[in-house]
């Protein structure tokens, strides 16, 4: 059977569905470490609200340079103003590829 360094288990779904706590239950039971892209995109969204920066690109790439995972899943960041922004910034194919980015380097840290 062939090794595997690292791999990827994408969960999708519709809102409400049970994505989070599925992924939780599938960790626990294999240990594993989970990371919600929601989440990144919810924390990007929360930044662009609090600095509006004039580049956006320019200002994630800077402040998602170091991230800490574990601080953002403190954060309070499922409120209607971050939730609607949220949506917007996903359609945005820079910010996509620079959340898929540090998805990367969380899969390769872990």
């Amino acid at each position: 059977m062939k090794k595997y360094k690292y791999f990827i288990i994408d969960i999708t779904g519709s809102s409400g569905s049970g994505k989070t706590t599925f992924a939780k239950l599938l960790a626990k039971k294999y240990n594993l470490s989970v990371l919600y892209s929601g989440l990144l995109f919810r924390y990007a969204a929360k930044l662009i609200l609090d600095k509006n920066p004039e580049n956006k690109l320019t200002f994630l790439k800077k402040k998602l340079k170091k991230i800490n995972f574990k601080k953002i899943q403190k954060l309070n960041l499922h409120t209607p103003k971050i939730s609607s922004f949220t949506s917007e910034i996903a359609k945005e194919l820079e910010i996509r590829k620079i959340i898929k980015q540090k998805q990367k380097i969380f899969v390769k840290k872990k």
